[in-house]
């Protein structure tokens, strides 16, 4: 696609927000990969906007140039529109889906005030979308060109108070970012086990490697060294038990915990949302023995004289309701 101005991505955001409001629309269908009319779709953006995301290829006109259709494909809620480029014919691509909404809630409720957030492997941008309301600069990074695409669409689409800045970046997790320099870094790792010898493909987005954690260790140790003074890391993982007794995300939070971090393991609506969760697990890995699904937190060491206790006080309360909440599985406001 071409260059299409800020305002224009602004003007489709709010028009698809309303529409969500209203429980539907024109816009709605189109986004989510139907057709509308041309002189629906005009009257529902505006001559100005609908011509710059015609002439910037976003929305094309059909062979017989009386019905439109989108480019992108876009999941839509009176809060957040999301964009996921590509999604038909390459769904591994960007990811959206449950635990996109818990880790949303857990970096929203355990977060501090600070300028500056990062979203690793941000993949649709959603989590970055929502920090930018709160922190003056965010940055969102992932590996896939497609993905930091779909992110910075995502972040257009959505509006953030005056004076708020984001950057996305094409790069492998913390590539390229100064440590010590964020007040909170976010991420949903890819934590499917991969064992020896097995033989399901995953994707991109999924595959964590062996024990399904040597991929997140890079996102865990790598987002702790980004944390400033008193900041905070909040990520999504897998905690298993090998038949050998071996607790591997265990041991890394300790390792991180002697070195001055506050660290609290906290398993997630998921497991009792998608029970089946851990059986699959389970049989794709016969050398593990339980597997849990967990968000990390990481609190970094704080500035002199401070404490960390309310952080932990926070993460028991977390805990406790994701025992009892019922999953939302929409885009969280």
């Amino acid at each position: 696609m071409k260059a299409v101005d800020a305002e224009v991505w602004a003007t489709l955001g709010s028009a698809l927000r309303r529409e969500a409001g209203a429980e539907g629309g024109p816009l709605i269908e189109l986004v989510g990969g139907g057709r509308r009319p041309v002189a629906q779709v005009r009257a529902g953006l505006g001559e100005a906007a609908f011509d710059a995301l015609l002439r910037g290829g976003v929305l094309e006109l059909d062979a017989g140039a009386t019905e439109v259709v989108c480019r992108l494909r876009m999941l839509c809620s009176p809060e957040f529109v999301v964009a996921a480029p590509d999604a038909a014919s390459r769904p591994d691509m960007v990811y959206i889906g449950p635990d996109s909404s818990v880790l949303v809630e857990a970096a929203l409720r355990l977060a501090p005030k600070g300028e500056r957030a990062v979203d690793l492997g941000t993949g649709t941008g959603l989590l970055a979308a929502a920090l930018s309301r709160r922190y003056r600069c965010v940055v969102a990074t992932d590996i896939v060109r497609r993905a930091a695409e779909a992110a910075r669409c995502t972040m257009m689409l959505n509006d953030r108070p005056p004076g708020h800045v984001w950057l996305t970046a094409q790069t492998d997790v913390t590539f390229g970012l100064r440590t010590r320099s964020f007040d909170l870094v976010t991420a949903n790792t890819p934590w499917v086990p991969a064992s020896a010898g097995a033989d399901t493909p995953v994707s991109i987005y999924a595959d964590g490697g062996r024990d399904g954690l040597e991929l997140p260790s890079r996102f865990l140790l790598e987002g702790a060294a980004l944390l400033r003074p008193d900041g905070v890391a909040v990520l999504l993982a897998l905690h298993v038990v090998r038949t050998d007794g071996a607790r591997p995300l265990m041991e890394l939070c300790g390792n991180l915990e002697q070195e001055g971090y506050s660290v609290a393991v906290v398993p997630t609506p998921l497991n009792r949302a998608f029970p089946q969760l851990s059986t699959k697990t389970l049989t794709r890995c016969p050398d593990l023995v339980e597997a849990v699904h967990v968000a990390v937190v990481i609190g970094a060491p704080p500035a002199e004289g401070g404490r960390r206790d309310s952080l932990l006080v926070a993460c028991d309360a977390l805990g406790r309701r994701w025992q009892t909440e019922t999953l939302s599985l929409g885009v969280p406001a």
